[in-house]
């Protein structure tokens, strides 16, 4: 039996490793390299959160939404290159709505252990403000954003929600997962 259930982990895994490439490297390389400072450490964890929820989450982009980009072209041929990416990319969800969607896939879980709860969308908030603050210069939001000196707490969640999706991912139970962490049933 535990063999089978190593076949089966083993193969989501590579699954998972070939479908999210750049979540699983910019996961990797966050995590496992001690030398960073916590600021980029933050930013690779939420980079990576992105990148699991554009390979594991969204749908991929409907071909009707494509021709509906071929009809504005062709009524505006001299659109600029810059003005159809930004069509191309629209319909995308925000990313405070990315953190919210994974956040609340593994909710019953990250209540729990989260140090940042997420009363009245706390922890997402966090994350989507520090996110855009840090990498989008956006000097002018700083409500709601964390320092470096409050940041440990908010990596630590963030690696947790990364690792309930990594699990989720390659097979495991929330039973499995509860157990892992060692989580009294609710």
């Amino acid at each position: 039996m535990q063999l089978k259930l190593l076949k089966k982990y083993l193969r989501n895994w590579f699954t998972l490793s070939y479908k999210a490439r750049p979540f699983v490297e910019l996961y990797f390389g966050v995590m496992y390299n001690p030398e960073m400072y916590g600021r980029f450490k933050f930013l690779g964890l939420a980079q990576a959160l992105e990148a699991y929820h554009v390979a594991c989450k969204e749908p991929p982009t409907s071909p009707k939404w494509n021709n509906q980009i071929q009809v504005i072209k062709k009524i505006y041929p001299q659109i600029p290159k810059g003005c159809v990416d930004k069509i191309k990319d629209c319909h995308k969800p925000y990313y405070r709505d990315r953190v919210a969607e994974v956040y609340e896939e593994h909710s019953e879980l990250t209540d729990k252990l989260f140090h940042i709860t997420d009363r009245k969308g706390k922890f997402i908030r966090r994350v989507a403000s520090t996110r855009n603050y840090y990498s989008h210069a956006a000097k002018g939001k700083k409500k709601g954003i964390v320092y470096e000196e409050k940041m440990l707490s908010l990596i630590l969640d963030l690696q947790l929600l990364l690792h309930f999706a990594i699990m989720k991912e390659i097979g495991f139970t929330e039973e499995e997962i509860i157990q892992k962490y060692a989580i009294d049933k609710w």
